[in-house]
C-alpha cells in the first residue's frame, strides 16, 4: 500500500520548526522525536525515514503523515566528521545576568539558557551525559569534568573545543564533531507516559512525581505500556527520579506556601519593607532563596527589636575553607522599620586549625558578599569610601591580619590613589597573553574585585596557565599554579631590591598558611 503524499508546505497539525541539529539527527540515526514548544520532555511528533526515502511523521495524538524528504531535510550537511557547531544567541540581557551570577552571586531569570539554546547544547558529550548546571557552565565559564581530565568551551567560532590531557600530562586542543555528541531527542516520553502524566497533571508538583514514581514503582513486578521498551535498570531509575524531585519540589511547595501565609498577614509598610530588605539582600549577592525569605518574614513578624540570620556559601575559592554569613537586622524605633546594617563573615579551615571573621558595616562600606569572601580569603578589593570631608574616593583595601585591634577585630589596609596603584600599567609589563582590549577591561575588572583569575603567561618554554591575583601594596601580581601553590612575582611596577621582595615573598607565604 503507498502511502499518501502530503505536498502542502506545513504539516496538518500546524507549522513544525526542526532545527538543525534535529535534521541531522534524522539522516545519523533514521529518526528523531521533536519535543513539544513549552514541554522539551513531551513528545510532539517523530519523525522516521522510510524504504523508499519518504518520512513518516508520528504525531502525539496518534495521526500519522508522510512527506518527501526534500520537504523537511534540505540543505543539510551531516558528515559525521563535520566540526559540531553551537550557536546559541546569547543576549546582552543574558551576558550581564551571567556576569553578575559569577562576580557577585546575584541570581535572576537571565541568568540562564531559554528553552531553544539549551537544545542547541548536546546532551551527550564524548558518552558524559550533561545536567543542566553542565550546559550553563559549558555556555557560559565552560564545563570542566575534572575525574576525566577534560574541559569543553564554545569558542568564538561557535566550534564546541575540548581540551584534554594526554599520557604526557600535556593539554590538547581538539574540535568536538557530530559523531562524538548525542541529543535527548532519543531520551523523550512515549505516548503512554505522556497519557499518564496527562492523567495526574492536577496534581501539584510534589504529589505528581510522588505518584509517578509509585507507577514506576509498579511497573517492575506488573509491566504495562507505560514501560514498554524500558529495562529493570531504566525503570528503577525513572522511579528513583521521580521519587527524588517529589520531595525535593514537597519542601519547595511547603516553604512557598508557608512564605505566602506570612506575607499575606503584613500591613502595607512591614510588606514595602520586607521587599526592600529582598532587594537589599539580593543585590548584596546573598542569592534569591525562597527559605532565606521564610526566615527574614519569620523574624519580621516575631517583631524582634534585632535579629540575625546564617547564610552558607560555596563561593570560597580554598576547598578547605568553610565561610558563612550572619546577617545582622535592627528595627528602628522610630519607623518600626527593619534594617540590615551589617553582616560578619567568618571563615573556619579544620585543616589549619585557623578561625577568622571580619564585620561589613554596610552604612561604611557596603562589601558584596563575594568581595567579603575575597578579603577574608586575604585578598584585595577595589571600593569606594567615604571620606571625613564628605567626598568619595576609590581605594584598595585589605584586611590587616596581623594587627587586630584590643576587640581582636580586623582592620583594613587602605591604598589610596596617591599610593600609585595602576592595573593597567600592571598588566601591560606582565607577561599575560591578552586577545583584545574587551578581554583587558574584563581581567582588570575581576583583579580588581580580588578574584582568583585563571590567565595564560608566556615564557621561555611556551604558555603556561596559572592563576592571578592582584596585589595593589606591592603593585604586582601574585601568581598561583593550579593547586594555589604560590609561583613567583611576575613583575613589579618599581624596582624593589631584594629585602624587600623577600619580605613581601614572606608575607604572602604566611597569608597562605593562615588561611
Amino acid at each position: 500500500m503507498e502511502n499518501n503524499i502530503n505536498n502542502e508546505k506545513f504539516f496538518s497539525q500546524g507549522d513544525l520548526k526542526i532545527s538543525e541539529y534535529h535534521k541531522k539527527q534524522l539522516l545519523k540515526d533514521g529518526f528523531v522525536n521533536i519535543p513539544q514548544d513549552d514541554h522539551d520532555d513531551e513528545l510532539k511528533v517523530r519523525l522516521s525515514l522510510q524504504k523508499d526515502g519518504n518520512i513518516e511523521a508520528f504525531w502525539y495524538n496518534g495521526e500519522i503523515e508522510y512527506f518527501k524528504k526534500e520537504q523537511i531535510v534540505t540543505n543539510v550537511k551531516n558528515s559525521l566528521n563535520d566540526d559540531l557547531k553551537i550557536d546559541l544567541n546569547i543576549t546582552s540581557d543574558q551576558r550581564k545576568a551571567f556576569s553578575d551570577y559569577f562576580e557577585y552571586g546575584i541570581t535572576s531569570h537571565k541568568a540562564s539558557l531559554n528553552p531553544e539554546q539549551a537544545a542547541k547544547i548536546p546532551d551527550i558529550i564524548d558518552n558524559n551525559l550533561l545536567s543542566s548546571t553542565d550546559k550553563f557552565l559549558l555556555a557560559t565559564e565552560g564545563l570542566e569534568l575534572k575525574p576525566f581530565g577534560l574541559k569543553y568551551s564554545i569558542n568564538e567560532n561557535n566550534n564546541l573545543e575540548r581540551i584534554q590531557l594526554n599520557d604526557d600530562l600535556i593539554e590538547e586542543k581538539s574540535l568536538v564533531q557530530n559523531r562524538d555528541v548525542k541529543f535527548k531527542d532519543m531520551l523523550l516520553l512515549t505516548p503512554a507516559e505522556i497519557k499518564v502524566r496527562e492523567e495526574l497533571s492536577h496534581l501539584n508538583t510534589s504529589d505528581f512525581h510522588k505518584e509517578l514514581a509509585n507507577r514506576y514503582a509498579a511497573e517492575l513486578s506488573k509491566p504495562t505500556d507505560l514501560s514498554k521498551g524500558l529495562n529493570v535498570d531504566k525503570i528503577s531509575e525513572k522511579q528513583s527520579y521521580h521519587w527524588n524531585l517529589s520531595i525535593v519540589t514537597g519542601e519547595d511547595f511547603k516553604i512557598k506556601e508557608s512564605l505566602n501565609k506570612l506575607v499575606e498577614q503584613f500591613n502595607e509598610p512591614q510588606y514595602k519593607n520586607f521587599n526592600f530588605l529582598k532587594d537589599q539582600i539580593k543585590f548584596l549577592g546573598f542569592g534569591t532563596k525562597e527559605n532565606l525569605h521564610l526566615e527574614l518574614a519569620n523574624k519580621i513578624t516575631q517583631g524582634a527589636d534585632n535579629f540575625k540570620i546564617d547564610q552558607h556559601t560555596e563561593m570560597n575559592h580554598f576547598k578547605s575553607n568553610q565561610i558563612k554569613f550572619e546577617l545582622s537586622f535592627n528595627k528602628s524605633k522610630e519607623t518600626g522599620n527593619v534594617f540590615l546594617n551589617s553582616y560578619e563573615i567568618k571563615l573556619n579551615n579544620k585543616e589549619k586549625e585557623q578561625d577568622l571573621s571580619f564585620t561589613v558595616d554596610l552604612k561604611k562600606i557596603p562589601f558584596s558578599a563575594k568581595e567579603a569572601v575575597n578579603l577574608i580569603e586575604g585578598r584585595s578589593v577595589r571600593t569606594e569610601i567615604n571620606l571625613k570631608n564628605g567626598d568619595k574616593e576609590d581605594v584598595f583595601v585589605k584586611i590587616d591580619f596581623q594587627n587586630p585591634n584590643e576587640n581582636g577585630k580586623y582592620n583594613l589596609n587602605k591604598f589610596f590613589p596617591n599610593y600609585g596603584v595602576n592595573t593597567s600599567d600592571i598588566l601591560k609589563k606582565s607577561n599575560i597573553l591578552i586577545a583584545n582590549d574587551e578581554i583587558k577591561n574584563k581581567l582588570i575588572k575581576s583583579l580588581e574585585k580580588g578574584n582568583v583569575v585563571p590567565v595564560i603567561i608566556k615564557n621561555n618554554e611556551g604558555n603556561n596557565k596559572l592563576n592571578a591575583v592582584l596585589n595593589p601594596q606591592f603593585k604586582t601580581l601574585n601568581l598561583y599554579d593550579s593547586k594555589m601553590q604560590r609561583v613567583s612575582n611576575i613583575q613589579s611596577m618599581q624596582n624593589t631590591n631584594t629585602g624587600k621582595q623577600t619580605n613581601e615573598n614572606n608575607i604572602q607565604q604566611s597569608t597562605q598558611r593562615k588561611l
